[in-house]
């Protein structure tokens, strides 16, 4: 995978706000938009982006997609850490001391004006390329001004045959039958079918409520633990 250095890829994505701010009018762009920004992003943070072949150039900009993704699941993580870390001081309930993620400061543009509406769970948007397989024609700029189009596909030839494996029924057999007794046992699991059966209340509660929930619950273990 490439290397690629995070502060650079940061502040690149912090100037272009349609890639990450839903109140930007490009930001449900067509996936064209989005892939002309991708481009000028490894652009501006691969040192030898000309340099590179255009099967490269594909694979720089996927390598650089999963460097921001992990990135900005670091971020998420990390801040709903300090959600519940401020909750417990408000609740007087201790808390260890702990590193924070180092990149957490350089993408806090992320939470843009109201960072207690940042939603924590991953977004589901279609517009972005991270969340859908790469395919599609992907069109390249040269320096002596003509451009080339490659559709992703031809870069597997036509040639290429996907390895046939001999199948093996008896072993197939056993994991089924090691499947159907533990779903038989977890069926006869009273405990765990009560517990399920709070999930879907569980769900509906807010984060701070589920905390809430999660503390009480513990209490209760505790106090009928130790009794």
């Amino acid at each position: 995978m490439l290397e690629i250095n995070p502060e650079k890829l940061i502040k690149a994505i912090k100037s272009r706000p349609s890639m990450y701010d839903k109140s930007d009018s490009m930001y449900y762009s067509h996936r064209k938009h989005k892939e002309r920004l991708w481009r000028e992003i490894c652009i501006e943070v691969h040192p030898n982006w000309e340099s590179l072949k255009p099967v490269e150039k594909i694979e720089c900009v996927r390598d650089m997609q999963k460097r921001w993704k992990s990135l900005r699941t670091c971020f998420t993580r990390e801040l709903a850490l300090q959600r519940k870390e401020r909750f417990k001081e408000e609740n007087s309930i201790p808390t260890k001391r702990r590193k924070k993620y180092s990149y957490f400061d350089a993408m806090s543009f992320l939470l843009g004006d109201n960072p207690e509406q940042f939603e924590l769970r991953e977004d589901e948007d279609s517009s972005d390329p991270l969340d859908e397989k790469f395919e599609g024609d992907i069109e390249y700029s040269f320096n002596d001004g003509h451009t080339e189009t490659m559709n992703i596909a031809n870069i597997v030839p036509e040639t290429y045959e996907m390895p046939v494996y001999e199948k093996n029924e008896e072993f197939e057999t056993k994991v089924l039958n090691a499947i159907k007794e533990i779903k038989k046992s977890e069926e006869n699991d009273d405990d765990k079918q009560f517990m399920m059966s709070l999930v879907p209340m569980f769900r509906k509660f807010t984060d701070k409520q589920k905390i809430e929930a999660k503390i009480e619950l513990l209490k209760v273990i505790q106090r009928i633990g130790f009794e």
